[in-house]
């Protein structure tokens, strides 16, 4: 279909009953699907929360779009009537056109939740929430890490980034090029006392099976579905005061599931105090004026805070195994409060990178100047270190971050681990 069509071509049935339509856009976008543009080629980004969003597979180089991946993309609303919390509705939509190719959401249901937490009060939220209190780790390899930022004087800001396996995705095939699929994410917030204080949760289903006039009663149009319709990963931002925390994540497709759990500490953070953020462990880069610009254009998870140095953003790994010719940069933060009322203070930055099983010290820089990378004004330091594998083999690795100041005053040590394969 084009852009020329008209919303009398439309037709929404919630529940069986025709819907009066208010407005129609057009976009045109593959897969409606956020194409992103980095270091390692093009994939896609998904997002429906403010600050979290589904990472996809980056495609194969060379490869072109059939006409079932391009697809124009509609944004159709109506007013749909009221019901009572929980009560889910059926939706369909169909067209006057021959031959239309059409992509909707089958039902929806109606819940008072936050932005952030999508599932809340869902049967599949349940579900997830069973999960993560039974004994069973699941079988969907699940990879994460959790950073920590300052954010205000405060509260940290929680970085999490969640890698897995695509291909441990089930789709469901209905015939006919038809499919679904289902998929979710949640993650819970404990302190030490075991009591919640935060959660986030997420959908990534697609229950919008593909339907034609006519077709092969086996036939899968999709060859190659799994690199651009599911995904490989998770992204969010969580708001902490500081605290000990227990962070629970569990992903599911409703058949199957995986679920780990990771320490988060946030410091105290003092207002005069020389203070050091987590290392996030990084493979992709891309431009940070051209991601921007993009991210607004989409409005891209509007809260989310991209991680940016020297005008690239980087993007956390959620895996920290090492294939050969990845990338391998350390990002972390330096929080210097000398740096607005005196720009001349000096700062400075030591990394040191040991082998655990060996102990072998296999790098370390010894303080240098982090003059390059301080922004005029700012008391925050943003440091992106391109770390040099020429002397890394195979192997487990501890990567150890300090920093001093002109006054004398040094942070305590921050450490992240990755292997290199």
């Amino acid at each position: 279909m084009s852009s020329g069509a008209d919303p009398k071509d439309f037709h929404v049935f919630g529940d069986g009953v025709e819907q009066k339509i208010q407005s129609l856009t057009f976009g045109l976008s593959e897969n409606g699907l956020w194409d992103v543009r980095d270091n390692f080629g093009h994939h896609y980004i998904d997002f429906y929360a403010p600050m979290g969003k589904w990472t996809f597979p980056e495609e194969s180089p060379g490869r072109t779009f059939t006409a079932y991946e391009v697809l124009p993309t509609y944004r159709l609303t109506y007013a749909p009537p009221k019901s009572p919390e929980g009560f889910c509705h059926r939706i369909n939509v169909t067209v006057d056109r021959w031959d239309a190719l059409v992509s909707a959401r089958k039902s929806y249901c109606s819940f008072e939740r936050e932005a952030s937490d999508l599932l809340r009060g869902t049967k599949f939220g349940k579900q997830l929430e069973n999960v993560v209190t039974s004994h069973d780790s699941g079988s969907i390899p699940l990879f994460a890490t959790a950073s920590v930022f300052r954010n205000g004087a405060a509260e940290g800001r929680v970085d999490v980034a969640l890698e897995f396996p695509p291909k441990a995705v089930k789709i469901h095939w209905l015939g006919c090029g038809d499919f679904y699929t289902f998929l979710g994410i949640l993650g819970r917030f404990r302190n030490q006392q075991g009591s919640l204080v935060s959660r986030f949760s997420d959908d990534a289903s697609s229950e919008r099976a593909f339907s034609r006039v006519t077709c092969a009663d086996d036939e899968r149009p999709f060859g190659s579905l799994r690199a651009w319709h599911i995904p490989n990963g998770y992204e969010e931002q969580i708001y902490l005061p500081s605290g000990q925390y227990d962070l629970q994540i569990v992903l599911g497709d409703k058949s199957k599931y995986g679920k780990l759990e990771i320490p988060v500490s946030i410091p105290a953070y003092g207002q005069q105090e020389l203070l050091l953020s987590s290392i996030a462990v990084c493979k992709r880069y891309l431009d940070a004026a051209r991601a921007a610009k993009e991210a607004v254009a989409a409005n891209l998870a509007p809260q989310y805070m991209p991680l940016t140095s020297k005008g690239s953003q980087f993007t956390p790994a959620g895996n920290t195994r090492f294939r050969k010719g990845e990338p391998l940069i350390a990002y972390f933060e330096v929080y210097e409060p000398l740096l607005v009322p005196n720009p001349s203070a000096k700062v400075q930055v030591r990394l040191k990178i040991t082998n655990q099983h060996s102990g072998e010290i296999k790098t370390d820089t010894g303080f240098r100047p982090a003059d390059s990378w301080i922004e005029p004004g700012s008391s925050a330091i943003h440091i992106a270190e391109n770390i040099a594998r020429d002397q890394l083999t195979p192997g487990s690795y501890r990567l150890e971050v300090q920093a001093s100041d002109s006054a004398g005053r040094s942070t305590n040590w921050q450490a992240a681990s990755f292997s290199i394969e």
